[in-house]
């Protein structure tokens, strides 16, 4: 007797849709792709209600609360926006620099609270500078159902060394790699960063690493 299973039935429409809801949930989307799921409707509504909006990727904090990414120079200044669309407002984060924004990687902790892994970038007359922070999805005391926690900021000129620096810059610094070290009992964000004296000019590479404790990240003493 030959047996064989029959393949499973093709989802409907609505299946599919919310399916991609589901995902949509709690990570972060492309805005203009996914602006017309369920989850972000609220969103949608509120950028209509604004006449049209550039923002590059949208976080679903709450039903009415959202994240916002803007690397356009369009209507508004690059940076990390909040949106609260039951107030019907939108604002920039103060604590948070200008820049070109973006997420480098998300992931949940063992209590399932949600971080964003994120840089942002400014180049200006050839002096690079990176910001690496985490938005926690945790409130923050304040208003804001989130914080932002600083993690490595660095500087150098466009090819990486002292060039274009001004006189007051005692060093340049840039991170060569970064990971997220998921393997060890609390989740750590390790960088490898290579920095220049700009007096003597000796370079030097050095580690960073940062390990998540009560919802916060804590650098580690380098030995």
């Amino acid at each position: 007797m030959v047996s064989f299973r029959l393949p499973p039935p093709a989802k409907s429409e609505q299946q599919e849709q919310k399916a991609d809801e589901d995902e949509d949930k709690l990570f972060p989307t492309e805005c203009g792709k996914n602006m017309k799921t369920a989850p972000f409707s609220a969103l949608k509504k509120f950028y209509e209600d604004i006449g049209g909006l550039d923002a590059d990727d949208c976080f679903k904090l709450s039903e009415k609360e959202f994240l916002l990414f803007v690397n356009s120079t369009g209507r508004v200044g690059q940076g990390i926006y909040f949106v609260n669309t039951a107030s019907n407002e939108m604002k920039m984060d103060e604590d948070y620099g200008y820049g070109l924004v973006e997420l480098i990687e998300d992931f949940s902790d063992k209590q399932g609270i949600r971080h964003l892994f994120i840089v942002s970038v400014n180049m200006i007359r050839g002096r690079y500078s990176e910001s690496f922070d985490v938005v926690t999805v945790v409130p923050d005391g304040k208003g804001k159902p989130y914080i932002i926690q600083n993690l490595v900021d660095t500087l150098a000129s466009d090819s990486g060394g002292c060039e274009d620096l001004g006189e007051n810059d005692k060093k340049a610094d840039r991170v060569l790699s970064r990971k997220i070290d998921k393997e060890q009992e609390d989740i750590a964000i390790v960088f490898d960063i290579k920095e220049q004296d700009c007096k003597t000019k000796e370079m030097r590479t050095y580690k960073r690493t940062f390990k998540l404790t009560d919802k916060k990240f804590t650098e580690e003493k380098q030995n």
